[in-house]
């Protein structure tokens, strides 16, 4: 059964082709090259941006089409202690068109794709959507940017108890702006807005609506590095939730505060040092709930966090082709795929890199992340309280360009989960092909 599977996964591979190696759009001449290529085996990146409202920023002008297949055969796709085997597909293409006019920029970007599972009963296929549009715009020493997105897709990051298990619908919108004063100090602040809900109602608890408010300033100098202070405050409502308190039954909620004070600077042209250090404090909007206890109505404290935070990266470029990277960091999450109030959340990253003179990248690398979930709860698709989880994932990963429009990456990887309940515990490995093309004349 096994060995049949994998024959299908190869003869998928080989029939496969289309787009971009990477899944995000670039902005053509604007982003630079990593040293440590990312490797998507997993969703955990699907969404990230450089700017507001889930988007990648003003692109350009003129018009960038990206289609792509990525084919990933995995030895326990569902992520469960018992492994279950398949393959999953993902065609999409990608269409951004952007407008400039003096100093005011407007684009819009609309993705269209699809999950396709082979060799594994548990899932159904599903449509994969991301639509958005901004602006941006320069007023003398300032730049703002706004805009907003949508987008609908099945859920497979690493730490969902049940990868694929459920659908989920997100909704941003939000405004940035940075201002230069003087040529050392600049200033920023910016506002978003999310909304997160389970479709086709599987789950109410993963439910949430999310306002975040930052701001802060930087002092740069190239022979001093820079030096930065920022904070942010969120707000969020926790729509699908609701705690008994000694006023009644609320729904939840939690309030967030971050302080960070950073500094980074680049060693001539081969050593980046980045490094931060913050203040989290995390709280319950209900600060108690009542519980029964052998019968009994009893009141008790909810958890929250009050600490110090850290952030610290390298980056060495030993020669022209060959780099190291290493991070470590400590932080607070709250997402719409577990089933808590928060995570508190220390990660270790590091890789090396090799460019080939072909102009592919060489790269292997290690990740680890400990998850502590605060204020669990039961939910659909979590029949058990999570309490800790430790995530490691090993890779190698090969891809670059072939001439200007085709892509291509291959990766292997090892995943492997170990969680308090033991229930949650998972190990897989996994290989992944992807390859595609792009089209287009947007630039700067």
């Amino acid at each position: 059964m096994r060995a049949a599977t994998l024959t299908h996964a190869l003869a998928w591979v080989l029939a496969i082709v289309a787009a971009p190696a990477l899944a995000q759009v670039a902005r053509p001449g604007q982003a630079s090259t990593p040293v440590l290529p990312t490797v998507a085996d997993s969703d955990d990146l699907d969404g990230t941006s450089s700017s507001v409202a889930g988007l990648p920023g003003y692109p350009g002008r003129g018009f960038n089409l990206q289609a792509m297949v990525s084919t990933r055969y995995e030895d326990n796709l569902s992520r469960r202690p018992v492994k279950d085997d398949g393959v999953r597909i993902r065609p999409k293409a990608t269409l951004s068109y952007g407008l400039g006019a003096g100093r005011i920029g407007l684009y819009a970007i609309g993705t269209y794709g699809r999950d396709i599972v082979r060799g594994n009963n548990l899932f159904a296929g599903a449509d994969r959507h991301f639509y958005g549009g901004g602006a941006a715009m320069q007023l003398s020493r300032c730049n703002i940017d706004g805009g907003g997105s949508f987008k609908q897709n099945l859920v497979f990051t690493s730490d969902v108890a049940l990868a694929g298990s459920f659908e989920q619908r997100t909704s941003q919108f939000g405004a940035a702006v940075s201002c230069q004063i003087g040529s050392a100090l600049s200033v920023n602040g910016g506002i978003s807005q999310a909304t997160m809900g389970v479709v086709r109602r599987v789950t109410q608890a993963l439910d949430s609506n999310r306002w975040t408010y930052n701001a802060g300033l930087a002092l740069e100098r190239p022979a001093f590095g820079r030096l930065s202070l920022d904070g942010s405050i969120s707000d969020i409502n926790l729509t699908g939730r609701q705690v008994l308190t000694p006023d009644g039954l609320v729904d939840d909620g939690l309030l967030q505060r971050s302080l960070r004070l950073g500094y980074s600077r680049n060693f001539g042209s081969r050593i980046t040092l980045t490094l931060g250090g913050s203040y989290l404090d995390t709280a319950p909007k209900a600060t108690q709930n009542v519980v029964i206890v052998d019968g009994l109505p009893q009141v008790v404290d909810r958890s929250s966090f009050n600490g110090a935070g850290y952030d610290a990266g390298l980056v060495v470029r030993l020669s022209p082709r060959l780099g190291l990277t290493g991070s470590a960091s400590r932080n607070i999450r709250s997402n719409g795929f577990v089933g808590a109030q928060f995570i508190v959340v220390d990660t270790v990253e590091g890789g090396i890199s090799y460019e080939l003179p072909n102009g592919m990248t060489l790269a292997a690398g290690y990740n680890y992340r400990d998850s502590r979930f605060r204020g669990a709860v039961i939910t659909s698709l979590e029949a058990r309280l999570r309490n800790r989880d430790r995530f490691y994932r090993y890779f190698a990963h090969l891809g670059g360009k072939l001439g200007r429009r085709i892509n291509l990456a291959l990766d292997v990887s090892h995943n492997q989960r170990r969680s308090d309940p033991s229930v949650f515990n998972f190990d897989s490995t996994a290989v992944g092909f992807t390859l595609g093309f792009e089209l287009g004349n947007q630039g700067s």
